[in-house]
């Protein structure tokens, strides 16, 4: 019905010099009905497959049929140059240098309409 087409996953610094990680996966909408919101788990692994970080979070980006969400939206790892060890860090590595790998699970799928369907 739906599946992790790719994920959005990116360093960025702004203009004020706040450091960030950006993170959304793209989904793409297999079925013939339009989907309001979206639950998932991401777990980000090292290169030895090890998990550095798993999140639960949720999209309500409406996704047509067959079509793919934009990741207008995306979550936000903030780097506090004062706090060692926060999400910011344990993603650096991964984001900067390519290495490690994402893995994303849909665990609930609510359509238009009102229909829930949990996959978990």
């Amino acid at each position: 019905m739906v599946e992790v087409s790719s994920h959005l996953f990116e360093h960025n610094v702004d203009k004020y010099s706040q450091k960030t990680i950006r993170f959304m996966p793209i989904f793409t909408n297999k079925s013939d009905k339009n989907i309001i919101a979206l639950k998932f788990t991401t777990k980000f692994l090292d290169p030895f497959g090890e998990m550095v970080l798993e999140i639960n979070g949720d999209s309500e980006e409406k996704i047509k049929s067959k079509k793919k969400t934009t990741a207008n939206l995306f979550y936000v790892f903030k780097d506090n140059q004062f706090i060692d060890g926060e999400n910011y860090d344990k993603l650096l590595s991964t984001v900067t240098n390519g290495t490690g790998s994402i893995k994303t699970s849909i665990t609930a799928i609510v359509f238009e309409g009102g229909e829930v369907i949990k996959l978990q």
